[in-house]
């Protein structure tokens, strides 16, 4: 993935900064993505965004936390901007922090129903209840080069460069590497670099997908 290509798929507007600045038809199917940081290293990043008919995603907004952040307070942030943009569903990171952020997050909004909670696995399984929250398995390769593959097609949108171009990064740090053994592809990125937009982007991808592609099925049973 070159950074020429991630560009490219840059539109001309703003970080939506209230629903008001959503297109009409995604106002009312708003996804979350949530990739947890914490640590000291790793950064909390939230993304907005709706899959459109012609079933690009479209990506909303941006937010980022620092890895140093009061966990609380990145909590009530979160909390803030999913009621604010009236979020449908939110996808975040099951895994880590997780574990615990996640159940904080669905009891301020107070709607499980909505909540998947994403693990990364080398292969994939149907989302399952598991109290609360939904889990859901995915093959993270998978997933990811999925994900690279509509940005190559451009059916992956993001804000104008000027806002979104330092969350551009943690894309293109990404390298892919063939495991000879298992005759798999994996994903990786420096140590020194972040890719927590990545994640986040992609957990909110892989449930707009889901939602999107059930929603076609039914429409095909009328």
């Amino acid at each position: 993935m070159t950074r020429g290509e991630l560009e490219a798929c840059c539109g001309d507007y703003p970080m939506a900064q209230s629903l008001a600045d959503v297109p009409p038809t995604g106002q009312r199917a708003l996804v979350a993505g949530i990739d947890w940081g914490g640590g000291g290293t790793s950064r909390t990043v939230l993304v907005i965004g709706f899959m459109r008919s012609d079933f690009a995603f479209q990506v909303c907004r941006y937010d980022r936390f620092s890895a140093n952040e009061d966990p609380d307070r990145v909590i009530a942030e979160v909390t803030r901007r999913c009621r604010q943009f009236s979020v449908q569903w939110i996808a975040a990171d099951g895994g880590g922090n997780g574990h615990v952020l996640n159940r904080l997050l669905s009891e301020r909004l107070n709607q499980p129903d909505i909540f998947y909670a994403i693990l990364y696995s080398g292969s994939g399984q149907e989302p399952r209840r598991e109290g609360v929250l939904t889990k859901w398995t995915v093959d993270r390769s998978a997933t990811i080069g999925a994900l690279f593959s509509r940005v190559k097609k451009r059916n992956l949108v993001f804000p104008r460069l000027a806002e979104c171009g330092p969350y551009l990064d943690e894309f293109a740090c990404e390298v892919a590497e063939y495991d000879d053994v298992n005759r798999t592809v994996r994903y990786s990125h420096s140590a020194t670099q972040q890719d927590d937009a990545l994640h986040a982007t992609n957990y909110a991808l892989l449930v707009a997908t889901r939602l999107f592609q059930s929603h076609q099925e039914s429409l095909s049973y009328r």
